[in-house]
């Protein structure tokens, strides 16, 4: 194989940008971006470029009609091995490169055909004809792939994922290094605890860390025996701790007293991640020698610190946790405009601190967008400040503010948006704080604000009288209507067979 190419200018606008970009081929986004519970799409562009791959349909540029063929190849494909279902519909996950990143960087997006016109060939790559994306089935167990070569395009076939992965992973702790290098991004579905034990002894660290970096099925006393091996280098120590503050992972007190008193800083600023770490070992952090890990730990612990550890914090000789401890303290205590302009807190304590009123109203006209953004997400702003951000010049100040409680969804539908509706956005916390509360998720639902119906949608409860389609702006269908910031490229739009 040649390899593959680079996605064109259409991805440029990060994740705005492919939204836009799926949109052009006919898709729609569905609910909001995260990390789906299938192999990364860095694992699954490797049968894609990989020297012996071999492909399931391959078609000639030289055909006149091959955006066509290509896209009537993919849904065939598509149908008959269970991404889409038997009359060509239900949701799949997609994968398109960009950015000048990986072909891998970035997670799935979760999306479906989302009219009778779709155009996948024609519009996901750098020219009609040259696509490069990956589909995967919501089950994670069947991938399907178009990548172009030189004289032609190719749609590779790969099923039966996770029978493939479990037999690579056990072969890996058994194989040479040069076998084995296929098989290490393999481990992140739950294997069977001998195969675990295997891989976590193995004398090779390229075995050793993917596991500790994706496998789920770790034990504590594993988990425990890794953290607290004393033949590690500094550098694995702090990787591997890393790792565990990242997934949560829950130890003993012994455990983390070690930790916590490692000789190499890092480490101990990664021991107060840790989930469940004592407090009395976080107030030991606040007073460490080195500033990054009191940062760390005032961070990380400030609930649960003593009054007179507070204290200190807030006139640390370092700027570093006296910035955190100020952040954390004016989260409950309003901030003055003097000590946010003497310690540079930026719009970090915009958008989460309580600011005093003239502080409020001088971010609220500050030249800077990125600041009015910052306080346009501050829960604990004035209704009157919220309704000024959302008149403000800047799209995106509007956007922000349009999501915010204060708001009836009368009033929030007068506000002026440009943006995206489908932009993907974390879902909002004030809304699924109501999940619980019928009449109120039964409003929002009707919300002229995407970003308010997707969170609305993220309730694990919901019935068919609560959600009923919302309002749409513009009226803009989900296909390509017009021009776009990408345009629309390609030939023909495909059409699903009736």
């Amino acid at each position: 194989m040649t390899g593959m190419t680079g996605m064109a200018e259409g991805l440029g606008g990060g994740r705005a940008g492919l939204g836009e970009l799926l949109r052009c081929a006919g898709l729609e986004l569905v609910g909001e971006q995260r990390r789906e519970n299938v192999l990364p799409p860095r694992v699954a562009w490797r049968p894609m470029v990989a020297g012996s791959t071999e492909p399931t349909v391959a078609v000639s540029e030289d055909r006149a009609d091959q955006v066509d063929e290509l896209n009537a190849q993919w849904y065939r494909l598509a149908v008959e091995h269970g991404i889409l279902d038997e009359r060509g519909e239900g949701d799949f996950l997609i994968h398109v490169p960009g950015n000048g990143g990986e072909p891998g960087a970035g997670e799935w997006t979760r999306v479906r055909l989302a009219s009778e016109e779709w155009d996948l060939a024609g519009v996901l790559g750098e020219r009609a004809g040259r696509p490069e994306f990956v589909t995967l089935s919501l089950d994670g167990e069947v991938l399907l792939g178009a990548t172009a070569e030189e004289y032609e395009t190719w749609l590779i076939l790969v099923e039966g994922i996770s029978a493939r992965q479990q037999a690579a992973a056990e072969a890996a702790v058994r194989e040479s290094p040069g076998e084995r290098g296929a098989a290490r991004f393999h481990f992140w579905r739950p294997l069977p605890t001998a195969v675990v034990e295997a891989g976590l002894t193995h004398p090779s660290r390229k075995v050793r860390h993917p596991l500790v970096e994706v496998q789920p099925n770790i034990t504590v006393e594993q988990w425990e025996r890794i953290l607290l091996d004393e033949s590690a280098t500094a550098q694995d120590r702090w990787l591997c701790s890393s790792i565990a503050a990242d997934r949560g992972v829950a130890l003993t007190e012994a455990t983390y007293a070690r930790l916590c008193s490692d000789p190499d800083s890092e480490v101990r600023a990664e021991a107060a991640r840790l989930h469940g770490v004592p407090a009395r070992l976080l107030e030991t952090l606040c007073s460490d020698p080195e500033a990054s890990v009191r940062a760390e730990a005032c961070g990380r612990g400030w609930p649960r610190l003593a009054e007179p550890v507070r204290r200190k914090l807030l006139t640390d000789t370092a700027a570093g946790p006296r910035i955190q401890a100020l952040l954390m303290h004016h989260r409950e205590h309003p901030l003055s405009r003097a000590v946010f302009d003497g310690q540079e807190l930026g719009t970090v304590a915009a958008e989460t601190c309580r600011l005093e009123h003239d502080l409020a109203a001088h971010l609220a006209v500050h030249e800077d967008p990125s600041m009015r953004r910052a306080l346009a997400r501050n829960p604990h702003l004035l209704p009157a400040l919220v309704g000024m951000l959302s008149a403000d010049a800047d799209a995106q100040v509007r956007a922000e503010a349009a999501v915010s409680p204060v708001f009836t969804e009368e009033r929030r539908a007068t506000i002026p948006l440009e943006l995206d509706p489908r932009i993907q956005r974390r879902a909002l916390g004030w809304v699924t704080a109501l999940h619980g509360d019928f009449a109120a998720v039964r409003r929002l639902a009707r919300s002229p604000q995407p970003a308010i119906r997707r969170s609305v949608a993220r309730a694990q409860h919901l019935t068919g009288r609560t959600v009923q389609p919302g309002p749409r702006r513009g009226g803009a269908s989900p296909g390509c209507g017009g021009p776009t910031a990408h345009g629309c490229r390609g030939g023909t739009a495909a059409r699903r067979p009736g």
